[in-house]
């Protein structure tokens, strides 16, 4: 194999730095003139602060305005609105990042919800829910049942309806629960929990761990002639529900 000196190299490498202008762009970097100026850390804080609380109060309003809608509306239309799980006619969002219809809000329920006396939104939810777009950093609007009815805008299509309950999500059970949980969850993997009923149980397991919050701290034992949990810190304590570690307890009890 033939060897390159290195000053061939450095010569090559030089044609290349000027053929893409680099001497150039060094020359005008190296006209500019700069001044010194002093940050004012606090000041700079102060302003950073103002925009983000600005911002919380203009979705927090948002919310409200929603709240009211619903409350006076009282979810009593019989009109049912377009189905979250079914194909339509939707326009790529930029703002939303997939694609939705700002024109239509959409519902999806668990298979195992009743489909009688069902109430839905009316237009005026929808008028509001619109009117919430003028709130640019607001992305989409939730509405979610004790019934287990999930409304969505802008409308989207969805996957896994049959089995999606708003009512096991953290965003809902952060509204009924006013205190950190610990919960512990014991399950026996024995041989008589073979087939089906094992498969149940993990995944009762499972949506006890998707309705927590990284306020609540979670733990899991197995069981068949001895115990086993996780190793390292989740032997002898219980852990905040984070992602990382919800995805742990995921692969373990997989």
């Amino acid at each position: 194999m033939p060897r390159i000196s290195v000053g061939t190299l450095s010569s090559e490498l030089d044609k290349l730095a000027d053929s893409i202008g680099w001497s150039f762009l060094q020359g005008e970097y190296n006209k500019l003139q700069y001044q010194e100026t002093r940050t004012d850390g606090e000041k700079q804080v102060q302003e950073i602060a103002g925009k983000i609380g600005g911002r919380m109060i203009e979705v927090d309003n948002a919310l409200k305005k929603l709240k009211e809608a619903v409350e006076k509306d009282q979810l009593s239309s019989a009109e049912v609105p377009q189905d979250c799980c079914v194909d339509w006619e939707y326009q790529e969002n930029i703002r939303f990042r997939t694609h939705v219809s700002e024109d239509h809000l959409c519902y999806s329920n668990p298979y195992y919800l009743s489909q009688t006396n069902l109430g839905f939104p009316s237009s005026n939810v929808l008028a509001a829910m619109k009117s919430n777009l003028d709130v640019k950093h607001l992305q989409f609007q939730y509405i979610a049942l004790k019934s287990g009815l999930y409304i969505k805008y802008p409308a989207t299509k969805l996957t896994d309806c049959e089995t999606y309950d708003p009512r096991f999500r953290p965003f809902y059970l952060s509204t009924t629960t006013s205190v950190p949980r610990d919960v512990v969850v014991v399950l026996d993997i024995s041989n008589t929990m073979r087939g089906n009923k094992l498969n149940e149980a993990r995944r009762a397991v499972l949506t006890v761990l998707e309705t927590l919050s990284v306020k609540d701290n979670f733990g899991v034992v197995v069981f068949n002639d001895k115990a086993q949990t996780l190793d390292g810190c989740y032997e002898k304590q219980l852990v905040p529900a984070t992602s990382t570690t919800r995805k742990k307890f995921k692969d373990f009890l997989s």
